[in-house]
């Protein structure tokens, strides 16, 4: 991966911590108080100084954390070669249009009213679908445990 490239996924995971209020002042400092070389994460950096200092919005919302993950989402999606993590921090799973569909419908639906529930068969296809990809996926034996994953989620 070009230096480029890791620096954008490394402000990207920042910026994911960032949103999910994992953030540490020896971080901003290192993350955000650096100027880049790269024109796009400079730009990205920039972005997140004016929503933190000159933004009506209020730091810590729902609505700049989202903003602050679709920051990240495009640093990922931009850089040149597709991730082929080493260490299985990213995970690529395959579905079909209509297994996304219903999924991000799920999602969403989760998302505006805090209630996961199944209303229709075709969702809890989808779910079983998931489910399989889940368990097919290679590497399943090598990703961390439960608690672990809930650590790295949630923080400390």
């Amino acid at each position: 991966m070009s230096q480029d490239n890791d620096a954008r996924l490394q402000f990207a995971e920042f910026l994911t911590r960032l949103a999910n209020g994992r953030d540490q002042s020896t971080e901003w400092s290192e993350y955000v108080a650096t100027h880049y070389s790269d024109p796009f994460l400079e730009e990205i950096r920039r972005c997140v100084m004016r929503l933190r200092h000159y933004s009506t919005a209020v730091w810590g919302d729902q609505a700049s954390s989202d903003t602050l993950l679709s920051w990240a989402d495009a640093l990922r999606l931009s850089i040149d070669s597709p991730l082929q993590p080493h260490n299985h921090s990213y995970i690529s799973l395959r579905m079909t249009a209509s297994e996304f569909v219903m999924l991000d419908c799920m999602l969403r639906r989760f998302s505006e009213t805090d209630e996961f529930m199944i209303k229709d068969n075709a969702e809890r296809q989808a779910l079983y679908n998931l489910q399989c990809l889940c368990e097919s996926y290679p590497a399943h034996s090598e990703l961390p445990a439960i608690s672990i994953a809930r650590e790295e989620l949630l923080g400390q």
